[in-house]
């Protein structure tokens, strides 16, 4: 007899869909994915390595993030730490360890991220966002230049509220 429990995917899900409004209950889905055996035994038999640590690695991500919206800056590090060591090319996660490094005042770390997320992802239009407000807090000379390749790019995407929003920075800097 097999016990048939919810997928790992499910609760990932769930947890994505809670954090927007319950962290603590995202937090637990996140805690069940990651708790279930390294996933599912008989639900990733077929998957390969290099799958299964991608997929592990977007529940720690997505962990990290609820962790990030909750406060808890170092464990939301350790999250990212984490999801960046099973899928060392996973732009999102250096990006939102950036966001971390921000929030704990270390713009040069937070600048190293993003330019890692950057040399992952060059579209990553976030990235050049970030970059670009701490380069200009910082006084360095390109940050207009992360600000207007965030602006096309966001564009392009359809963001349109982080657009007009990078359009007003650009405008109070020049």
């Amino acid at each position: 007899m097999r016990l048939n429990l919810p997928s790992p995917i499910a609760y990932n899900n769930r947890g994505v869909a809670r954090r927007q409004s319950q962290t603590p209950g995202a937090l637990t889905d996140y805690d069940v994915v990651l708790s279930r055996d390294s996933l599912a035994v008989g639900e990733t038999e077929d998957v390969n390595k290099v799958l299964r640590h991608n997929l592990e690695s977007v529940f720690y991500n997505n962990q990290g993030v609820a962790r990030y919206q909750a406060g808890d800056f170092a464990e939301a590090l350790t999250n990212y730490n984490t999801a960046i060591q099973l899928a060392p090319n996973y732009a999102i996660a250096y990006y939102n360890r950036g966001l971390v490094y921000e929030e704990l005042q270390d713009n040069q770390k937070a600048i190293s991220e993003y330019n890692e997320a950057l040399k992952l992802n060059p579209n990553y239009a976030e990235a050049y966002y970030r970059r670009g407000i701490l380069r200009h807090q910082l006084g360095e000379a390109d940050a207009l230049d992360d600000l207007h390749q965030a602006k096309d790019l966001l564009v392009q995407q359809g963001k349109v509220d982080l657009y007009q929003q990078t359009v007003q920075v650009i405008k109070s800097i020049d």
